[in-house]
Parts: C-alpha cells; sequence; structure tokens
C-alpha cells in the first residue's frame, strides 16, 4: 500500500514536471543520411568478415573439426598427408558460405515492396501531390494493401 502511495505521487511528480517544464527525456534527432551510410557499410562488412573468423576458429581453433571429419584426424592430431585437406575443406566451406551470402544479397530486396509503397505515398502526400484522406479511407485502404500482401 505505501509502494503504491509513493509511485502515484512519483507519477505526479514525473507528470507535473513535464507539463511545467517540458519533456525530461533526452531529444531525439535525425540521424544524418551520411551517418547512416556509413553504418549500414560498417554492418556489412562486419557480415562479410564474419564469415572469414568463423571458417578460420571453425577449422583451426576449435575441436569441432575432428567430430565433422574423423576420416582426417586421430584424435586431435591431423594425420599425416591430410593436412591440405583439412585446409581445402575449411575454404571450400567458407566459398560455399560466401556464395550463399552473395546469392542472398543479389535476391533479397533491400526494402519490401509494401514499405517502398507507402514511403512514396507518403512523399507525394508531403509534396501535396496526393489528397489528404479521411481517417476511415486511410483504413480501408491499408486493409486492402494488408490482404494484397497475404495472398
Amino acid at each position: 500500500l505505501i509502494a503504491m502511495v509513493i509511485e502515484r505521487y512519483s507519477d505526479e511528480l514525473k507528470l507535473g514536471l513535464t507539463r511545467h517544464c517540458g519533456s525530461m527525456y533526452r531529444p531525439s534527432h535525425s540521424l544524418d543520411p551520411s551517418l547512416h551510410q556509413l553504418w549500414c557499410q560498417i554492418i556489412k562488412f562486419m557480415g562479410w568478415a564474419a564469415v572469414f573468423t568463423n571458417c578460420v576458429l571453425f577449422g583451426f581453433a576449435s575441436d569441432q573439426m575432428p567430430e565433422v571429419f574423423p576420416q582426417f584426424f586421430h584424435g586431435d592430431t591431423v594425420l599425416a598427408g591430410y593436412g591440405r585437406f583439412v585446409v581445402a575443406s575449411v575454404f571450400g566451406l567458407e566459398h560455399l558460405i560466401l556464395a550463399l551470402q552473395l546469392l542472398l544479397v543479389s535476391t533479397l530486396p533491400t526494402m519490401p515492396s509494401w514499405v517502398k509503397h507507402d514511403l512514396q505515398r507518403e512523399d507525394l502526400r508531403s509534396r501535396g501531390m496526393l489528397p489528404e484522406q479521411s481517417h476511415a479511407a486511410e483504413q480501408v485502404e491499408n486493409e486492402a494493401d494488408r490482404s494484397l500482401r497475404d495472398e
């Protein structure tokens, strides 16, 4: 009961300060488009680099390789003459994953078509080329868009 009373008064204090002093939260700033592009490039690079590092870790620094390819190992040591097969299998796996990643990057769209459509519609509205719709008409249009997406 005491905790509820304290919470109520603290909420009132927050609301009162917000009304009189403005927001108590850090203001949000729009992200600079060039900074956004930079972060996108960094994340893409990290995705490609992760393939290399994970394959090297799998092949040369973990105990999983002898479990996956037991014919190349005796215990934890590579059998004589099979070192090149171990290296070839690691780099073959790496190239296979890179090819799969390249296939996915080239075939999947960066933005879904319905998002692109909505952004174009908002752009036209902001330019004044598309009349403002009533809330009910917009709901009907959104439901129609959703039903088309679901099909």
